[in-house]
């Protein structure tokens, strides 16, 4: 692997990791065609888990493996039905013989550091006749780190809420003052917001006609008379006001004649 920032990255350093890694499989997989296909062979191929995901200074070696992940399931639809082709993403294997600490096989949802023996044993499957029904696949074989939800520098409790928790609990007071001063903003805004529409009045029994699909009574009792459909109902206090009986006698018998 080289790891090199990407300004320091020549043209060479990355041309050789990506002929090491990615297009010795090619040439591989053309060169035993003929062979693999007579055999009803299989290819297993050997990428890793840094397809999916990458430390800092890694790009060549990130590009080179996911280009093994898509050289494989292009090699299954063209060598098939003839050759199955898979491919292998190991994560953390121990080769080097030492001990890894506690903490390394603790954070591992499996429970320890993955061995050689993990990843020969599925490369063995995949060869033979049990995965017969398996193509284009890619297996990973990392304990689930893949899967593990890691952020740096924060507990597992905190991780979970740090969404709720860093947003609604400031912790100087000087943060705790600002963040009551928009709370109260916004609660005035919002009231600002808030506007109060006045609709006509309607009788309890209209709506209830309405809402039934039914005619109102004064719309049955204008059909009945045979008036002409009812005039729209307004507010009592929108109503004209109508001088009294008594009173309309008053002013005519008052009225100069």
């Amino acid at each position: 692997m080289v790891r090199k920032p990407l300004r320091d990255l020549a043209l060479e350093d990355w041309s050789r990791v990506i002929a090491t890694n990615l297009t010795s499989t090619y040439l591989l997989a053309r060169a035993a065609e003929d062979l693999l296909r007579a055999a009803h062979g299989s290819i297993v191929a050997i990428a890793s888990t840094r397809a999916h995901q990458s430390e800092p200074d890694t790009e060549s070696y990130a590009a080179s493996k996911g280009g093994l992940v898509a050289l494989t399931h292009a090699l299954a639809i063209s060598l098939g039905p003839e050759i199955r082709t898979n491919v292998i993403s190991p994560g953390w294997i121990n080769v080097t013989g030492d001990e890894p600490s506690r903490r390394d096989h603790e954070q591992h949802p499996a429970g320890r550091v993955g061995r050689p023996e993990d990843i020969a044993a599925l490369a063995a499957w995949l060869l033979g006749p049990e995965s017969g029904f398996v193509t284009g696949a890619e297996f990973v074989s990392d304990g689930g780190m893949t899967r593990k939800m890691i952020y740096e520098g924060r507990s597992r409790d905190r991780s979970r809420h740090h969404a709720t928790t860093d947003r609604t609990a400031p912790r100087s007071p000087a943060a705790r003052r600002t963040q009551l001063h928009a709370t109260d903003a916004t609660r005035r805004a919002a009231a600002r917001d808030r506007t109060v529409t006045s609709r006509p009045y309607t009788p309890r029994h209209t709506r209830r006609a309405r809402l039934n699909g039914r005619p109102s009574r004064r719309e049955r009792r204008h059909e009945h008379h045979d008036r002409g459909p009812a005039r729209p109902l307004r507010h009592p206090a929108a109503r004209p006001r109508r001088p009294l009986r008594r009173t309309r006698r008053l002013v005519d018998a008052l009225r100069p004649r």
